[in-house]
């Protein structure tokens, strides 16, 4: 059970993709009855293909559920950017060229010697 398979003050986060509305409320509901606390968290809650449902659960009282993806707290739309940079075409070789320049190159040998 998931009972013993958690510690006290652990969380646990449940994905599933029910088949309405209605359905994730009713499992929602049934780990509230069954002693724990948490909630359910909808992320792209305005997509059909997208959405995703997690059930968030904890045996700790204070537990705040979090948030979903894309909102603060006032409700309003918020575009996270990953600090990350991708740079440019990587360069490979000695003359610099990219991969595709490379393969193209090989290419044209081959045509030349009629391989």
């Amino acid at each position: 059970s998931l009972y013993s398979v958690l510690k006290k003050g652990s969380r646990a986060a449940l994905q599933f993709y029910p088949e309405n509305p209605e359905q994730a409320m009713l499992i929602s509901s049934c780990a509230a009855r069954a002693g724990f606390t948490g909630g359910l968290v909808v992320d792209y809650p305005n997509s059909s293909k997208a959405k995703k449902y997690y059930l968030c659960l904890s045996f700790e009282h204070g537990y705040k559920v979090p948030g979903a993806l894309g909102k603060t707290a006032e409700g309003s739309e918020q575009i996270k950017v990953n600090p990350r940079v991708r740079k440019g075409k990587r360069k490979v070789g000695k003359k610099g060229l990219t991969y595709k320049e490379k393969v193209l190159r090989i290419k044209e040998k081959q045509r030349v010697r009629g391989k």
